[in-house]
């Protein structure tokens, strides 16, 4: 019995520590973004500035190597871009 109120007891201890960080951390970042404080990650803009271009360079890179596949696979069997997305599918099953 004692020892499920105990428990019970430090439960209740960690909501209102839980509580009580919330708090300050609100507070916090209030008066920080009253006094002008940028709350952001100044290496933000150009970490994804990187991202982006890799990506971009990736999906283009991709693009060159299947296109020719595509337009392969539609002059042999004049097919249509739904049978050319099967036919690549067939060929490389996605997981």
């Amino acid at each position: 019995m004692w020892t499920q109120f105990i428990l019970q007891f430090f439960a209740e201890l960690a909501e209102k520590e839980r509580a009580m960080i919330a708090t300050r951390a609100k507070d916090a970042l209030a008066k920080a973004k009253f006094r002008g404080v940028k709350l952001v990650d100044p290496k933000l803009a150009p970490t994804r500035k990187t991202a982006t271009k890799v990506i971009t360079d990736s999906v283009d890179h991709h693009a060159a190597t299947v296109l020719p596949v595509i337009r392969a696979i539609q002059k042999a069997d004049t097919m249509s871009l739904r049978a050319v997305a099967d036919s690549l599918n067939s060929r490389h099953p996605t997981a």
